[in-house]
């Protein structure tokens, strides 16, 4: 269950195993052709003591939901979900875990985990970027589908050497990365001056391989 390979065999384009603690109780999220999903918060550490907290989608009958779990050290594993939420006004993305296996975790087994690959084409063309304190970044956006067919367009970002090969690649390129799913908070300002605090998402790339990029040509096609 906790080896990213044994993952990638059921979830060949969106695979994440998470190791943490349960920092929110599970609470009826949706029920889905009569499963009902339970949804939490579990936060796992970095080794730089940087806490990363995800929403975490589980169905019923792979845990018990009758009993308090918060403060509980779990383990999961499944694929990330992005649903969009559009409204007259604006469109909320919303990121989450649904886990394919989840179980506490309470006297063995790594306390943090936090390790995913992703199959997928580059959605836009590539943002390059140096930081203040002159760090490279490349910001890229990797669309991948789900065993049931459904896109999911997932934040990525490159550093240093990584940065360089992909800040030059065009879209469309297939990309195979092994990456950290961290969380960053942000504020947003809103029309009236207030300032909300947000929370985004996005992978931090260890490595990557270049699967297949579109030639000249082929960029060129309307």
């Amino acid at each position: 269950m906790y080896d990213l390979l044994t993952v990638m065999q059921q979830h060949k384009t969106n695979a994440i195993i998470i190791a943490g603690e349960v920092v929110s109780e599970f609470r009826l999220h949706h029920i889905q052709q009569g499963v009902r999903y339970y949804v939490g918060a579990v936060t796992s550490m970095r080794y730089s003591d940087i806490p990363d907290t995800f929403l975490v989608l589980v169905p019923e009958g792979m845990l018990d939901f009758s009993r308090p779990h918060l403060y509980k050290r779990i383990i999961l594993c499944g694929g990330i979900q992005v649903f969009k939420n559009r409204n007259s006004r604006n469109t909320r993305t919303s990121y989450y875990i649904l886990a394919s296996h989840a179980e506490f975790n309470e006297f063995d087994g790594p306390t943090y985990v936090n390790t995913m690959y992703l199959d997928g084409t580059v959605r836009f063309k590539p943002v390059y970027r140096k930081t203040p304190k002159g760090r490279e970044i490349t910001n890229i956006t990797l669309s991948t589908v789900d065993e049931s067919g459904c896109y999911h367009d997932i934040p990525c970002i490159f550093w240093g050497k990584n940065a360089r090969l992909t800040a030059d690649l065009a879209a469309g390129t297939h990309l195979h990365v092994w990456a950290r799913f961290e969380s960053r908070q942000y504020e947003k300002k809103l029309p009236d001056g207030k300032a909300i605090t947000r929370t985004t998402y996005e992978a931090s790339i260890c490595h990557f391989s270049l699967i297949w990029e579109p030639s000249i040509k082929e960029r060129m096609l309307p």
